[in-house]
C-alpha cells in the first residue's frame, strides 16, 4: 500500500514527532498515474497544513484532482487514510450492483467477499425494481413491481449527471443494456419453466406472457434497444368472493417475484374489514400499509414443465373483539358506551318552632296555628361511569424477503375510554313560613310527662312525644306526604333563602393504540395513553325574588401520559428495513380549558431486523395548544346544575323533644313556650342503572402534534442483485442528508466510508443495476 509524505511530521529543528502512523494511500479503482499520485500528494499537503492550524478533532476532506479524479482524506486519532478513485475507469462487462449519483460522478457499488467494492462508471442501466434468481445465474432490473402511486426509477440508461432513454415501466434491463420489453404491464422474472415470464394481475384475471431468455452478453448489443418482446400465452380468470380484491399498496409489498421462479405473489384484501389505520388521529401512512385487511395471498404458479395456475392461501386472521359492552355488535367507528350511574343522597334538616300557643291543652288537644321555620341541607352525590373497549387485529402488509420467506405485517388496534364522573349537588334552603290552618302530618302515638328527677330544675316539666309517619296501613305514608306537599304548595312564603351549588369532576382515561407488528419489531403508529381531569363548578342563589346564577365554569386540572404518532416512510422486506418519522409528547401544561404540549420530540428512525441503526433528530416543534372543551360531554345532566328535588321521600321515624316551664298561674291567657330545634340526617341511595348509549366520537381533549408540520422527509432504497445488500438514503425537502450502505441481513455503514462522496453530494438518485 503506497504511503504519502506528511510535511508536518517533523518539528522546526527536524526532530520527528512521535505517535503518528504512516499516511496510507488506497487506490480504489485501477492504477493511478504519476500525475495523479503527485496531485493527491499536493492535496494531502494542503490538508495537513489546514489541520495544523485547526483544533477540529478527526478532520476529513473530500475533493477532486485537476483531472477529475475523486479523493477522500480521513484522519482518526493518529491514523490518516487517503482514498483515490482515478478517473476514466469504465464499467466492466456484466457488472451489477447499485447505482449512486453524486459529486458529478456515477458510481456502481456492490458487495462481495464480505466487503464493499465501488467503481466509477460513465453509463449504466438500472431501475427501482430488481429480480435475481436464487442460483445467481439470472438477474435484471426494472421499474417495479411498485404501485404507480409510489416513488419510481424506471429501467433506463443512467449517466453521471442525468438519466435518458425513457422506456415503459415494465421493460427490464441488465447493467449493460435493455433486454425484455413490455407485453401486458406486469411484473417479470425468470420462471421455473426456464422462460422469461411477465405476469399482470387485474381485478378479474391474470394475464401471462412469455419470452426466451436473454444473456448479459446479448444485452450489450445495441444497449438502448429492447432485445425481445414477450407474447401473451395465458389468461387465467380469478374467482374472488364479493369484497375481495388485489391490494393496492406501494413499495415492494405491492407484488413479490419469488427468486426461485415458482410463483408471483400478490396480497388480496377484504374491503369489508377495515383496519383502522386511516382513522383519526392516526397519521396517514402514505399507502405503505393497507387500509383493508389482507385476507389471502394470491399465488400465480409457474410449473417447471410448463403451464400456469392460480391459487389463494390465507394470510392471517382479522378480528374485532368487543370487550365492553361484551355483547355488542357495531362498527368500531361508532362504539357504544356502557353507562352505569348511581347516587347517594344525604339529607339533613332542622325545624325551629316558636310560640305563642293559646291555652294549649298539651295532653289530648290538637295543634294550633304556629309560626315555624325550616332549614334543609341536601347533598346529592352522583357517580357515572362511561366505558367502552374494543380490539382489532388485521394483516396489513404482505411481501417476501431475499430468501423468499413470507413477510407479514399485522396491525393491532386497541381503543378504550373510561370516563368517571363524580357530581356533588348541594342545596341549602331556609324557609320562614306562616301557617294559617290546622295541620296534622304525623299521628300521635304515645307521650310521657315528667318531672323526671333531678336532671331538671324544680318546676321544670318535660313532655316527650314519639311520632311515626302514617298508621302503618297501606298508602298512609303517601297520604301523609301528599298532605305535606299540599300544605307546602298552599303556604305563602315570606322569604326564601336558597343556595344550590354543583361540583363535577370528570376523570377520563384514554387509550388509543395502533401497533404495527413486523417480523422483527413492534411500531406504535399511534399511542394515546393519557388521563385527563376536568373540574366544573356552578351555583344558583335566591333571595326573595332575586336570583343570581353563577354559570358553569370548566377547568382542565391535569393531563398526564404520552401521545406518540408515527408514519411509515419506507419498508423493504428484501433488506429487512423499516424507516418511519415520529413525534412523541409526554408532558403537558394546562390553563383553564387549554392544554399545551411541552417538549415534543421529533425524529426519523431507521431499523433493520428491529434494531435501530440511526435516529435523526427532525427539528424543533412549537408548543401546540388546544381547547379541551367540555370533555367529555356525557349525558349525566339528568340532575342538572340548577335542579332542586322537592318531593324526596325521607324519614321513617323521628323523635321530637319539647321543653316547657309552666308559669305559676295556669289561667294566664298566653303561655310562652320554647319548642326546641328538631334535626335529623338520613343517607339513602337514589338509583343505580346500567344502560347503553351510542357514542358520538369527539375530538381528543389533548393536543396531538401534526407530522405535517415537520420538514418533508422521504427515504429511498436500492438492492444489489448479486448479494441482497443495499443502499438507503434519507432526504429532507428533496436533499440527501444521510445515506448508508447495508450489508446483507444486518448492520449499516455510512455511505462516506465506502464512496468518495458525502451524503450532501448525492443527488437523491439510487437504483439497482
Amino acid at each position: 500500500m503506497p504511503e504519502l509524505f506528511n510535511p508536518y511530521i517533523y518539528s522546526a529543528t527536524g526532530t520527528p514527532r512521535l505517535g503518528h502512523a504512516p499516511v496510507q494511500l488506497r487506490v480504489e479503482e485501477g492504477i493511478a498515474t504519476g500525475q495523479q499520485l503527485a496531485a493527491v500528494q499536493a492535496a494531502y499537503a494542503r490538508f495537513s497544513n489546514n489541520v495544523s492550524l485547526s483544533q477540529v478533532p478527526n478532520p476529513t476532506e473530500s475533493g477532486s484532482l485537476p483531472d477529475g479524479s475523486a479523493y477522500r482524506i480521513t484522519s482518526v486519532g493518529n491514523t490518516t487514510i487517503v482514498r483515490l478513485w482515478p478517473k476514466d475507469v469504465a464499467v466492466q462487462s456484466g457488472g451489477k450492483g447499485i447505482l449512486i449519483r453524486g459529486g458529478g460522478f456515477l458510481y456502481l457499488l456492490d458487495y462481495a467477499g464480505g466487503k464493499w467494492r465501488s467503481k466509477r462508471v460513465q453509463s449504466c442501466f438500472g431501475g427501482d425494481g430488481v429480480w435475481a434468481s436464487a442460483d445467481g445465474k439470472w438477474y435484471f432490473t426494472d421499474g417495479g413491481p411498485i404501485s404507480p402511486n409510489g416513488p419510481l426509477v424506471l429501467s433506463r440508461q443512467h449517466g453521471p449527471l442525468s438519466s435518458k432513454v425513457p422506456v415503459p415501466k415494465p421493460a427490464t434491463s441488465v447493467a449493460a443494456g435493455m433486454v425484455y420489453g413490455d407485453a401486458n404491464g406486469g411484473a417479470g422474472f425468470v420462471g421455473a419453466n426456464g422462460k422469461y415470464v411477465q405476469v399482470a394481475v387485474s381485478q378479474s384475471d391474470v394475464v401471462v406472457a412469455e419470452a426466451k431468455l436473454i444473456t448479459v452478453a446479448d444485452g450489450q448489443t445495441s444497449p438502448e434497444a429492447v432485445k425481445v418482446m414477450p407474447e401473451v400465452v395465458a389468461t387465467l380468470p380469478m374467482e374472488l368472493r364479493n369484497g375481495l380484491e388485489p391490494a393496492e399498496v406501494i413499495g415492494r409489498g405491492f407484488e413479490s417475484r419469488l427468486r426461485r421462479g415458482s410463483h408471483l405473489s400478490r396480497a388480496i384484501v377484504d374491503t369489508d374489514r377495515r383496519t383502522g389505520v386511516d382513522e383519526a388521529p392516526t397519521p396517514d401512512q402514505g399507502g405503505w400499509v393497507s387500509k383493508a385487511a389482507v385476507s389471502d395471498e394470491l399465488l400465480v404458479e409457474i410449473a417447471p414443465k410448463g403451464g400456469y395456475s392460480i391459487s389463494t392461501n390465507p394470510v392471517g386472521e382479522s378480528s374485532m373483539t368487543i370487550v365492553i359492552p361484551s355483547d355488542a355488535e357495531f362498527e368500531p367507528t361508532t362504539p357504544q358506551w356502557v353507562v352505569t350511574s348511581e347516587a347517594n343522597e344525604i339529607l339533613s334538616g332542622e325545624s325551629v318552632h316558636y310560640g305563642p300557643l293559646k291555652n294549649q291543652p298539651w295532653l289530648g288537644g290538637g295543634a294550633r296555628p304556629v309560626p315555624f321555620g325550616v332549614k334543609w341541607d341536601t347533598a346529592t352525590i352522583w357517580r357515572w361511569s362511561y366505558e367502552y373497549e374494543f380490539k382489532r387485529t388485521a394483516p396489513v402488509f404482505l411481501g417476501h424477503g431475499w430468501d423468499d420467506a413470507r413477510v407479514v405485517f399485522t396491525l393491532e388496534s386497541e381503543d378504550s375510554q373510561n370516563i368517571q364522573v363524580n357530581r356533588n349537588v348541594r342545596s341549602m334552603r331556609h324557609s320562614p313560613l306562616i301557617w294559617g290552618a290546622s295541620f296534622y302530618l304525623y299521628e300521635f302515638v304515645e307521650y310521657t310527662v315528667g318531672p323526671f328527677g333531678d336532671e331538671h330544675p324544680p318546676g321544670y316539666w318535660t313532655i316527650e312525644f314519639n311520632w311515626e309517619m302514617g298508621d302503618g296501613t297501606e298508602g298512609s305514608e303517601d297520604r301523609a306526604l301528599k298532605e305535606w306537599a299540599d300544605f307546602y304548595a298552599a303556604t305563602p312564603l315570606s322569604t326564601i333563602d336558597q343556595a344550590i351549588s354543583s361540583s363535577t369532576t370528570r376523570v377520563g382515561s384514554i387509550l388509543s393504540r395502533k401497533t404495527l407488528k413486523t417480523p422483527w419489531e413492534s411500531i406504535q403508529l399511534l399511542n394515546v395513553d393519557a388521563t385527563v381531569t376536568v373540574k366544573s363548578e356552578a351555583a344558583l342563589y335566591e333571595r326573595g325574588t332575586t336570583n343570581l346564577v353563577v354559570p358553569r365554569h370548566d377547568v382542565v386540572s391535569s393531563v398526564t401520559g404520552e401521545v406518540a404518532c408515527r408514519k411509515i416512510l419506507h419498508c423493504d422486506p428484501l433488506l429487512d428495513l423499516v424507516a418511519y418519522v415520529e413525534i412523541v409528547t409526554n408532558e403537558f401544561s394546562v390553563q383553564d380549558m387549554s392544554v399545551t404540549t411541552v417538549g415534543s420530540a421529533a425524529a426519523v428512525v431507521f431499523t433493520r431486523q428491529g434494531r435501530v441503526f440511526h435516529r435523526h433528530a427532525a427539528g424543533s416543534l412549537e408548543p401546540l395548544t388546544v381547547d379541551g372543551g367540555r370533555w367529555i360531554e356525557t349525558s349525566d345532566n339528568v340532575v342538572g346544575d340548577d335542579v332542586l328535588t322537592k318531593d324526596t321521600k325521607y324519614l321513617d321515624s323521628f323523635l321530637w323533644a319539647w321543653s316547657w316551664q309552666p308559669p305559676p298561674d295556669q289561667e294566664v291567657a298566653q303561655v310562652p313556650i320554647s319548642i326546641a330545634s328538631h334535626s335529623f340526617t338520613m343517607s339513602r341511595p337514589l338509583r343505580q342503572t346500567t344502560e347503553r348509549a351510542t357514542l358520538t366520537l369527539q375530538d381528543y381533549p389533548i393536543p396531538i402534534q401534526d407530522l405535517g408540520k415537520l420538514p418533508e422527509f422521504s427515504v429511498r432504497s436500492a438492492v444489489d442483485p448479486g448479494s441482497g445488500a443495499g443502499v438507503v438514503e434519507l432526504l429532507q425537502d428533496g436533499q440527501v442528508i444521510k445515506a448508508w450502505a447495508l450489508p446483507p441481513k444486518e448492520g449499516a455503514t455510512p455511505i462516506e466510508r465506502v464512496l468518495p462522496i458525502s451524503p450532501s453530494q448525492m443527488t437523491g438518485f439510487i437504483a439497482s443495476a
